[in-house]
């Protein structure tokens, strides 16, 4: 029932790249996906947006706080 799902790629992570692996992520699933990211992927997400929201029914996106990584 629970799996690891990974999905290796060369270079910084872009909005093709985040959007396959989500893709890959939610493809086989009957279940609400909920993924926890790291904040300073929050612009990335906002500019999936459209995906994201065509997908809402399947998954959700919950950024960790900033303060976590800042070093306090």
């Amino acid at each position: 029932r629970n799996s690891q799902r990974f999905m290796p790629f060369l270079g910084p992570l872009n909005t093709n790249s985040f959007v396959e692996f989500l893709d890959n992520l939610i493809c086989d699933i009957d279940r609400h996906l909920f993924l926890i990211v790291e904040p300073h992927y929050r612009q990335l997400a906002m500019e999936i947006d459209p995906y994201l929201s065509s997908n809402i029914e399947k998954i959700s996106l919950f950024f960790l706080p900033k303060s976590l990584f800042s070093g306090q």
